[in-house]
């Protein structure tokens, strides 16, 4: 929730005032709970440990200041949790915001990041020079590199070679144009993301199929109607429903149909993405893993685009996997910590639009189970002074405070 409906809470459900004088905590107030929260999650003692994995990555946002976050969990953790990770499982190990980043700057602060915890076993990241430099020093850290985004890669090499698929993104386009502002918007394909876009282009395919059952069922459900006037067929129903009148359908989706073909093997490549990536997210990388992965991977054999990128991205994980030790399995996903930093923007809210702000606290916060012990500790080992000492080391002036400074009202 926002901080003011937060604070709104206490207001609607009394008995949850813990001031015996009634008064209740302001949307401030609640805002350093969380900062504190999330500087204690960063700064609270880490095991030493050998079994370390790190999930490094940088966020960014408008201006030059670049935030590294480093998050891990010991590998020993992860074999036992036997699954996917979630935010809980996460332990902080390092937040620091600075205006220049390069191979030196992260190769130091990963250094530093050594001290509490030890050097870890693995990073995954794409930060490429940094890790390389720092595994200079700790040889026996191996690197490896995120299987959603290998392939992401994998699958804009595939479908950049097929030429429908360029001309169905085109017509997507076009189709949006279309559409938009008539009564068939709900229709409307996605858009493709800005960044990444090879990472969801699943809903695109996914959008091309449903339009095909559309039309299908609403052209199954025409010819009953023609044929027998006492029937009601349930697709001509569910077409109606869907505010589709057949000249409009014709007009603006029919073009649909002519890459029924291409979808059916689009669909395919995009359960060998998924099945993929669900498959290293929870098992890793291991000795066995491009072996087991082939296994699972069999069903969706038959075609030669599938074929080559079941090919592709199996050999990829016999290479990621080549490091692992006997019997050691080594996260192959970063997914968590980009969900992580996705959070801690939402949590930022407007405040992200406008640079880094001490909100960016919020995002370390995410990763504390909320139990009255966990809070209790956090909250009486840092307080709002810390806040503002950290606030002052590493966010020394912000955008809106440098905006007020130059752009002064005119009198």
């Amino acid at each position: 929730m926002s901080l003011r409906g937060t604070a709104a809470i206490f207001a609607y459900l009394p008995q949850l005032s813990f001031d015996p004088q009634g008064d209740l905590p302001t949307p401030g107030t609640i805002q350093m709970w969380l900062l504190r929260l999330g500087l204690d999650a960063i700064e609270r003692p880490k095991e030493h440990a050998e079994d370390w994995a790190w999930l490094v990555d940088h966020t960014v946002q408008i201006g030059k200041t670049k935030c590294l976050l480093i998050v891990g969990i010991r590998l020993s953790k992860w074999r036992q949790l036997g699954g996917e990770l979630a935010h809980h499982d996460l332990e902080v190990i390092a937040l620091e915001p600075v205006e220049h980043s390069d191979g030196a700057t992260v190769s130091r602060q990963l250094q530093e990041a050594a001290r509490k915890t030890g050097a870890p076993r693995m990073i995954g990241s794409d930060i490429k020079k940094g890790v390389v430099a720092f595994q200079q020093q700790y040889p026996h850290v191996s690197s490896c590199y995120d299987i959603a985004h290998k392939v992401a890669l994998l699958l804009k090499k595939t479908l950049e070679g097929d030429a429908r698929w360029a001309e169905f993104t085109r017509q997507c386009g076009l189709a949006k144009a279309r559409l938009q502002q008539t009564h068939l918007a709900h229709l409307i394909p996605p858009s493709p993301q800005p960044k990444a876009r090879y990472m969801n282009a699943d809903r695109q395919v996914d959008w091309g199929r449903r339009v095909l059952g559309l039309l299908n069922r609403h052209e199954a459900g025409s010819m009953d109607a023609a044929g027998s006037s006492d029937t009601t067929d349930d697709s001509l129903a569910d077409a109606q429903a869907a505010g589709v009148s057949p000249d409009d359908l014709q007009e603006k989706l029919d073009w649909v149909r002519s890459f029924a073909e291409s979808l059916g093997r689009w669909s395919k490549l995009m359960d060998i993405a998924a099945s993929s990536r669900h498959h290293v997210r929870r098992r890793g990388y291991h000795a066995d893993a491009a072996e087991q992965l082939r296994g699972e991977l069999s069903q969706h054999r038959g075609d030669e685009l599938g074929d080559n990128l079941i090919d592709q991205v199996c050999a990829f994980v016999s290479e990621q996997s080549a490091s692992a030790k006997p019997g050691e399995r080594l996260l192959g996903s970063t997914e968590i910590l980009e969900s992580l930093i996705g959070t801690g923007k939402r949590l930022e809210g407007q405040q992200s639009k406008g640079g880094f702000t001490k909100m960016v606290l919020s995002m370390a916060a995410a990763t504390i189970v909320p139990t009255i012990e966990n809070l209790s500790t956090a909250l009486g080992r840092t307080s709002t002074k810390h806040v503002f000492q950290w606030v002052q080391t590493y966010l020394p002036r912000s955008l809106q405070s440098q905006r007020r400074a130059a752009l002064k009202p005119v009198s």
